[in-house]
């Protein structure tokens, strides 16, 4: 198990939505926190695409990838629909804060880690 925030996540977990954005990323595709959810909920303690623990999943598999001097794979998982649509959450600007990656702003900051995971992910 790995503790990220005030969650536990498994190994197979974490593999099954870090796979599942490579590929994404690979084929250069935009997804939403639906298809997220979607890739992991047979884990079972997900209520959602809105549940917290997806998005502390986010987080844990885009510092790791990070950690690996590659980007951020949730720059992909937008917003379906509503105020925001079609960008990521606020978790993602904050995370990039965090990480010591964010540009002079959202935009900016969202349009270089799509074109950094895109470019890498078309070639591995």
């Amino acid at each position: 198990m790995v503790e990220y925030g005030p969650y536990e996540f498994a190994e197979p977990e974490i593999v099954t939505l870090t796979e599942f954005l490579r590929d994404c990323a690979r084929h250069e595709r935009i997804v939403h926190y639906d298809d997220a959810y979607n890739a992991v909920r047979q884990f079972g303690g997900y209520h959602g695409p809105h549940d917290q623990r997806l998005w502390y999943l986010l987080g844990l598999v885009s510092e790791s990838e990070v950690a690996a001097g590659r980007h951020t794979l949730s720059a992909i998982v937008v917003v379906k629909s509503g105020e925001g649509a079609n960008r990521p959450g606020t978790g993602f600007f904050e995370l990039e804060k965090t990480l010591g990656r964010y540009q002079s702003d959202d935009d900016t900051t969202w349009l270089s880690e799509i074109d950094g995971l895109f470019r890498y992910w078309r070639q591995h």
